[in-house]
């Protein structure tokens, strides 16, 4: 679970040179280019910032102007949309392919077509690969990428050296081409770079986050199931052989009757024979479909559950992450046309230059005044309340003591 400590302002970047300037110690290439820019360019994807991208922040400084701007471009939100484009091209592409006619007529097109869409996603690869180096191979989402386009190179290769050779039977050319079909898989990579599959995102996370609850319930629902496959093969082996003649069959029925699959045709079968056998099934029904496969499905849904509020607490940290920067750069802004004459150095109403590196909490200052100046209000008014009820406390008690002289007076008389 995120906490509002994994937030990293990076205020130790910002320096003060000797003409008052202020600059980014992470400009790469001692260049004009401000490592401030890297950041909103991460943040702009609309998603938190992460430790994978905390690190690439941090190592900035080292960089070359060249990859810098290899890291802008394979970042930037057209970049995506051009690889999302050619994806969808690339499945249309194959989809084609599976009419004969059009293999027949167009090919040699569809040959140099696919061609194309694996020089583009070589190419793709290979600028990341140049701009993260090895911190490229510590994500899933690459190294799914680096595997569909290898296999698909793979694939290509195999094509060439084979149809180079003569006398090789055309049914491995065949098996070669199941290959290509593997490049389609790739269209699931929208799934982290898209910000309208967000959902679907957290969706495919989650199932991979619940294996291993869910890979303890299976091994439940296997045991049970070998259970009353046991129970099954030794009551009803002779009775109702098609269903539990053997213990492999015996599984089958049993998890034919788990998905509530013509259950009840298995029960008509063999209630004439043993008439018993529905509180049998009954009971493999209620434990298994009613309690284990449902148990599976409170995990995924628990899952979801955690990853929805994980996702809207990235939400929020990333909107204080952005406020914060945006003030941190008014007072830098503000800093950095100030004159040397006026400068913090010499005039000091305008503050230091360590207190303009980190941004005052403007909202924050607001919101508690706006809030001092309701409870004092309230205050005042609550006072002056309680100066009425005290004015009318001393009028009935003063009626009081006036009523009672007053008997006193007419019973003397």
């Amino acid at each position: 679970m995120l906490a509002d400590s994994d937030l990293e302002f990076d205020d130790d970047f910002i320096d003060i040179d000797e003409s008052n300037k202020v600059v980014d110690s992470r400009e790469p290439g001692n260049t004009n280019i401000s490592a401030l820019r890297l950041t909103r360019s991460a943040d702009s994807r609309g998603s938190f910032v992460s430790n994978y991208d905390r690190t690439l922040h941090n190592e900035v400084h080292n960089w070359s102007l060249f990859r810098y701007y290899i890291y802008l471009l394979v970042e930037s939100s057209l970049f995506s949309a051009f690889i999302l484009l050619t994806i969808f091209a690339n499945v249309a592409a194959i989809t084609m392919q599976i009419n004969k006619v059009l293999v027949f007529r167009f090919g040699w097109y569809f040959s140099v077509i696919d061609n194309v869409f694996l020089g583009i996603y070589q190419t793709e690869l290979l600028m990341k690969m140049y701009v993260w180096r090895i911190h490229f191979f510590r994500n899933g989402w690459n190294m799914f990428d680096l595997f569909v386009v290898s296999t698909s190179t793979l694939e290509v290769w195999s094509m060439m050296f084979i149809g180079s050779l003569g006398g090789i039977d055309p049914k491995v050319l065949r098996l070669l081409r199941i290959f290509r079909t593997l490049r389609a898989i790739r269209a699931l990579r929208v799934l982290r770079t898209i910000t309208f599959l967000r959902s679907l995102q957290v969706i495919a996370t989650t199932l991979l986050r619940s294996l291993p609850a869910m890979s303890n319930i299976f091994a439940l629902i296997a045991l049970v199931t070998y259970v009353f496959a046991i129970i099954g093969v030794s009551l009803y082996r002779d009775t109702l052989p098609e269903c539990f003649a053997d213990l492999p069959t015996a599984c089958f029925t049993l998890f034919q009757i788990m998905t509530l699959d013509d259950w009840f045709t298995i029960y008509d079968r063999g209630r004439n024979a043993s008439p018993y056998m529905i509180f049998y099934l009954a009971a493999a029904v209620i434990t298994e479909t009613f309690i284990l496969v449902n148990l599976l499905i409170a995990v995924i849904v628990s899952n979801l559950e955690n990853s929805h509020y994980v996702l809207t607490k990235e939400k929020m940290l990333a909107q204080k992450l952005r406020q914060h920067r945006l003030e941190r750069q008014h007072d830098i802004d503000r800093f950095s046309q100030a004159k040397i004459g006026n400068s913090p150095l010499t005039n000091p109403s305008l503050g230091s230059p360590s207190e303009l590196k980190v941004a005052p909490d403007t909202m924050r200052r607001k919101k508690l005044t706006s809030m001092a100046i309701m409870l004092q209000s309230a205050l005042e008014s609550q006072i002056g309340q309680f100066q009425g009820l005290e004015q009318v406390h001393d009028d009935l008690c003063s009626t009081l003591l006036e009523h009672a002289e007053d008997s006193t007076d007419h019973k003397e008389n």
